[in-house]
């Protein structure tokens, strides 16, 4: 199928469809790493937390939470409020009020950093990048979140590199 197809273009045109496929690749590889990055910081700051709240197997919970983080849907809050919830109701006050705090220090630094990261990876400014976030999430659910930069930056390698000219 690809050799009948490549019969079909031009040379010309079989190099910008090689272009950009490479251009497309280099981009799921750096939203890709902008995710491996958020899912590090998450990943600290659960160590952290669960260092100073004196948590035993620190480290095992911390990687299998933020993993969780990292999934679309689920979020650090899947585990953390619950578990805070438990210790309130199980007169743990220190730690069920503690699990909560790190919960909510944990998301709004990742509501702020998650732009940032993902936008300077893919080459969009960071508050373009939270709109189309945004946008993507309340048009396309959890899919969209992640397609909408992702196609933005598409489109800016596209015409940054001038296989097409939208604007300048």
């Amino acid at each position: 199928l690809i050799v009948f197809i490549k019969k079909q273009l031009s040379q010309n045109s079989i190099i910008r469809v090689q272009k950009l496929k490479k251009l497309i690749n280099n981009c799921f590889v750096k939203i890709f790493l902008g995710y491996a990055t958020i899912f590090i910081i998450t990943f600290l700051e659960l160590l952290f937390g669960f260092w100073i709240l004196n948590l035993k197997n620190s480290l095992v919970l911390a990687l299998i939470i933020a993993v969780i983080d990292i999934l679309p849907i689920f979020g650090t809050g899947i585990v953390l409020v619950p578990y805070g919830i438990l210790n309130i109701i199980s007169n743990n006050l220190i730690l069920g009020i503690g699990l909560i705090v790190l919960y909510l220090i944990i998301t709004i630094l990742r509501y702020f950093l998650e732009p940032k990261i993902i936008g300077a990876k893919v080459g969009i400014n960071p508050i373009i990048s939270l709109i189309l976030m945004f946008l993507g999430l309340k048009l396309f659910g959890v899919f969209g979140l992640i397609l909408l930069p992702i196609l933005a930056s598409i489109i800016s390698l596209l015409n940054k590199e001038g296989v097409i000219t939208l604007y300048k």
